[in-house]
């Protein structure tokens, strides 16, 4: 298995042998990028995405929603997302993280760190390759 990482990704995981395009998401796996599309934000990412670049975010949401096997994987606890919410008010971020999960059918995936965002995101692509070889 081939990791792609996107070739825009500011800060990438370090798997090996993965190679740099610009799929739907910020990985996927070669041969699979119409099936397999991971998205990684660290905290203040995704707290933009939530507010002043929603409409942006929302866009790319949706190329994802086409996608089999996509996800989102956030290097922060929901504890974190909630303390550091910035000028969003807790219920709007449940609300909107509940709105994008059943809107987009979207799982969105707490990792408390970005060591274990890496190591769910590993686990994730491998888990969705063998799956897509089993349709």
């Amino acid at each position: 298995m081939t990791i792609i990482v996107d070739s825009r990704e500011q800060l990438p995981y370090e798997f090996e042998g993965a190679i740099r395009k610009a799929p739907t998401g910020d990985y996927s796996v070669v041969g699979f990028e119409n099936q397999i599309a991971l998205e990684r934000k660290a905290l203040n990412d995704f707290l933009a995405c939530v507010g002043r670049e929603r409409d942006r975010f929302e866009r790319e949401l949706e190329r994802m929603r086409t996608i089999p096997f996509a996800a989102l994987v956030l290097e922060a606890s929901l504890a974190d997302v909630l303390r550091n919410a910035g000028g969003l008010h807790p219920y709007s971020l449940i609300g909107t993280i509940a709105a994008w999960t059943m809107r987009y059918r979207l799982p969105i995936l707490f990792a408390e760190n970005r060591t274990l965002a890496e190591t769910l995101t590993a686990r994730l692509l491998a888990k969705a390759a063998k799956y897509v070889h089993w349709e």
